[in-house]
């Protein structure tokens, strides 16, 4: 075993947990989206933040090819976490106003679907590679591990 190997597994171990939390929040979003919005053919990106992912090239390219999903650096958000907090509260709010007749829905409205990549200023970019089965298998082994230590953290 040599350094690179630990740093491989150490980053391949990250990249499938960050993949979890976002098929945790695609699910999530499929199943808040209204009827309309379930129709939507659009898939989800992945907006990246954070000097660890958006420094390193290969990184976003793991993540890429690991969740399916392009893996996008706005140029002009420094924060995008907390960005990303604020747009999902304020649809939230304006959702919740809308479902309780407070407000009309138009087409203006911003939605779980329509934020799209409007207003985006890409800066980097990773799209999906040919690894997918590839990182199935180690999401699988990975699985197998934490399956096998579940005992021993109860």
């Amino acid at each position: 075993t040599t350094a690179d190997d630990i740093i491989q597994s150490c980053l391949e171990g990250v990249i499938l947990r960050l993949n979890d939390v976002i098929n945790l929040i695609v699910n999530a979003r499929q199943s808040l989206a209204t009827s309309s919005e379930a129709t939507s053919e659009e898939r989800p990106v992945v907006i990246a933040s954070g000097n660890g992912l958006v420094n390193n090239p290969l990184m976003m390219q793991m993540l890429a090819d690991c969740s399916g999903l392009s893996v996008l650096v706005d140029a002009e958000t420094s924060e995008a976490t907390s960005r990303g907090a604020a747009l999902m509260t304020a649809i939230s709010l304006k959702e919740m106003r809308v479902q309780h007749g407070c407000v009309a829905h138009d087409e203006t409205t911003p939605t779980l679907n329509n934020l799209g990549e409007e207003g985006i200023s890409t800066l980097k970019q990773s799209v999906p590679g040919d690894a997918s089965s590839w990182w199935a298998s180690k999401s699988a082994t990975q699985d197998q591990l934490i399956d096998a230590m579940s005992s021993v953290w109860r």
